[in-house]
């Protein structure tokens, strides 16, 4: 004879690991699988960055952040400390057009390595579409 609270009792304690089987794959997958993946020798091919819509269009400058919290700082409006970021290095300004090679991706935002100009040899952070 089946006995209900035994039933009951197994059912709870199944869905009890299913839910920390789900929290762990979260776990893994939001912490573990969004860092940044360093990109391989052959994928560092030199590119330009540039803001225009017009890509041939090389008018204008670019604002890189050093890390990738300043460049939220830079795009998300901060701007009431926008000129100090310069000054202080925690952001670059390159003109459009400018070359750099691509030295790590983190989903939409990718780390460059500046390669002309007076701040080459630099790296900072750049929204991937600002990439060409």
């Amino acid at each position: 004879m089946i006995n209900i609270s035994q039933v009951k009792k197994n059912k709870k304690t199944i869905i009890g690991i299913f839910v920390w089987i789900v929290l762990i794959l979260i776990f893994l997958f939001v912490f573990l699988g969004s860092e940044s993946q360093p990109i391989e020798p052959e994928e560092t091919a030199e590119s330009i960055i540039n803001l225009n819509e017009n890509r041939e269009d090389c008018s204008g400058t670019v604002a890189i952040g050093i890390t990738q919290e300043a460049l939220d700082r830079i795009i998300y409006g901060d701007e009431e400390n926008f000129g100090r970021m310069f000054f202080s290095g925690e952001a670059i300004a390159v003109g459009n057009c400018t070359k750099v090679s691509i030295v790590n991706k983190d989903f939409d935002r990718w780390q460059v390595r500046i390669s002309e100009g007076k701040n080459i040899g630099k790296e900072g952070w750049a929204f991937y579409n600002w990439i060409k």
